[in-house]
């Protein structure tokens, strides 16, 4: 439910085509494919850019993710953490 509504927010994309989005994404994320193959399917099937189709991708995947994890999470118990940051590189 929570990828078909991320999903509903994409307007580069036909809303028509939003079930069929929502199954591809879905599908990536609970198998494991890499981002590229998500955003190439994205630029071929629903003409969006390769720019557009690899944010897509990353957007969807990285909420449906934040989604998963939390819920394991809560399943844990685990109501909090500490952010620590590695300094080794940009990114977190």
């Amino acid at each position: 439910a929570t990828v078909q509504a991320n999903v509903a927010l994409i307007r580069s994309i036909p809303s028509q085509y939003f079930v069929e989005v929502s199954g591809e994404v879905w599908r990536a994320v609970q198998n494991g494919h890499d981002l590229g193959t998500l955003s190439r399917q994205l630029h071929e099937r629903y003409a969006v850019t390769r720019k557009r189709a690899a944010f897509i991708a990353r957007d969807q995947a990285s909420k449906a993710n934040a989604v998963m994890k939390a819920r394991r999470y809560d399943e844990l118990g685990i109501t909090e953490a500490k952010w620590r940051h590695s300094g080794a590189g940009k990114e977190p």
